[in-house]
């Protein structure tokens, strides 16, 4: 168990007590004083409780398992530099204990990597002043020198404090403090947005920079959007440039570069009054095509489910010369459905409608039916005629009237052919007609166990 001793300004000592595996919070104690403290915590440490002490600026110092008496030496003093090897873990070990120590040179800062395939927004981040000397972010350590669940590197100090709180684990009823950036808003935008990263945005048209869209990149009428979205530069969220300054962000409909990381808004549900959906969003034409200046609802995550408990989904298309949002109307056929994977329309086929490919395929099942019987009567036929060929016998001219035995050379090869007809072909034949009834029972009947007509789901 390990117990989170914050010791407020006013002199009292609010504790909370967590499961170190699971964080969960077990318990909360509020001591009035120092005396009183002091017992608890003798208790505590012979029962076995680790004790971090935290305060405003954070923790305090590492727990002390042999003794309740306090360390003389002052929780933020810097020891001797080290002049040894072996000095030089003891170093490490008591810079980490008073959390002066965040790791070995620049070993975990991140790796630049090549952004010239990767689609950017432009306009969207504000970078930050490059004639500013770059300031290495830090992570809190623990004690045994792995990084925390939760980074500070770009918390302001309001967030710092609040985030060193030891009950700022975000289980149960407790807060949980975490970098967000600023959104980089148009005047007339209305905002609403948590501590979370989310964000409900009333404004106009705009995918991007202030230069996007129909609102302030053209300054059209009817543009009116509505832009619900959590986690907004995902997954390498920041507050705050390494120049200290903050960091301000418009949205992010596909992907942008942030210090050679790739971010991108994780959620979305865009509703716009104007909008180009399929060029903001990168989308393939299809056979739909890429309409422009169109009302459009849009939904981006990592993945969607839309769920209908008992009245079923449709996706339906309006019937042409019928007015859009935009007054005018469509003299061509009605658009249809593009099922897309994986944004690539090189291969996109038309549906099959399962109705008439089971009239198709019961029609060739006839005429393979016809085929058979043909087959069938051949055969029959054949059969007569190896028995005829196969016993036929000429007359003799000498002596008159007496019967010629049957030729030697044709009656083993009609036999032979009689008993192929009669064991193989005739066979062949039932089975082949048998086969033609398993399908059209299996495959084309509604009621099939594997009938290529879905039960539930239609396409027109």
């Amino acid at each position: 168990m390990i117990a989170y001793v914050h010791i407020v300004p006013n002199g009292s000592y609010n504790i909370t007590l967590t499961d170190p595996e699971t964080n969960e919070i077990l318990d909360e104690i509020i001591l009035s004083g120092q005396e009183e403290y002091d017992a608890w915590k003798q208790g505590a440490i012979n029962s076995g409780t680790e004790i971090e002490e935290l305060t405003s600026t954070g923790l305090m110092s590492e727990p002390d398992q042999a003794s309740s008496s306090p360390s003389s030496e002052s929780p933020t003093s810097v020891p001797d530099l080290p002049t040894t090897e072996e000095e030089t873990e003891t170093f490490k070990a008591t810079m980490e204990s008073q959390n002066l120590f965040y790791g070995a040179g620049d070993a975990d800062l991140p790796t630049e990597i090549s952004i010239s395939s990767i689609p950017k927004d432009t306009e969207t981040i504000e970078e930050e002043d490059q004639s500013a000397p770059p300031q290495r972010k830090r992570d809190q350590k623990t004690k045994d020198n792995k990084k925390s669940f939760l980074d500070k590197g770009d918390f302001d100090e309001d967030q710092k404090k609040a985030s060193e709180q030891g009950n700022n684990s975000g289980l149960a009823n407790s807060a949980l403090y975490e970098p967000v950036p600023e959104f980089k808003e148009c005047q007339g935008d209305v905002i609403l947005n948590g501590r979370n990263n989310q964000w409900l945005v009333f404004g106009r048209d705009r995918p991007g920079g202030y230069k996007s869209g129909y609102g302030p990149g053209r300054g059209a009428t009817q543009a009116g959007a509505i832009d619900l979205v959590v986690g907004r530069m995902s997954p390498h969220v920041s507050s705050r440039h390494r120049d200290g300054s903050k960091i301000r962000i418009g949205p992010i409909f596909n992907y942008d570069m942030y210090q050679g990381k790739q971010v991108c808004d994780a959620s979305r549900i865009y509703i716009s009054q104007k909008t180009d959906m399929d060029d903001n969003f990168h989308l393939v034409p299809g056979r739909v095509g890429r309409p422009i200046s169109r009302a459009g609802i849009i939904l981006k995550s990592d993945g969607i489910r839309i769920i209908a408990r008992d009245s079923g989904i449709k996706l339906v298309t309006h019937s042409r010369q019928l007015m859009n949002s935009q007054g005018g109307t469509s003299a061509k056929a009605p658009s249809g459905i593009d099922i897309i994977a994986g944004n690539d329309d090189a291969n996109l086929q038309p549906m099959v409608l399962g109705d008439n490919l089971v009239l198709m395929l019961k029609e060739y099942g006839e005429t393979l039916s016809q085929v058979v019987g043909t087959v069938t009567s051949l055969i029959e036929n054949v059969a007569k005629l190896d028995v005829a060929l196969a016993t036929h016998f000429h007359p003799q001219a000498f002596p008159a009237g007496v019967p010629n035995l049957p030729s030697p050379s044709l009656a083993p090869v009609c036999v032979e052919s009689l008993v192929r007809l009669v064991s193989l072909d005739t066979f062949s034949v039932f089975a082949e007609k048998f086969k033609i009834e398993k399908i059209n029972k299996l495959y084309l009947s509604s009621g099939g166990t594997q009938s290529i007509t879905s039960k539930f789901n239609n396409v027109n």
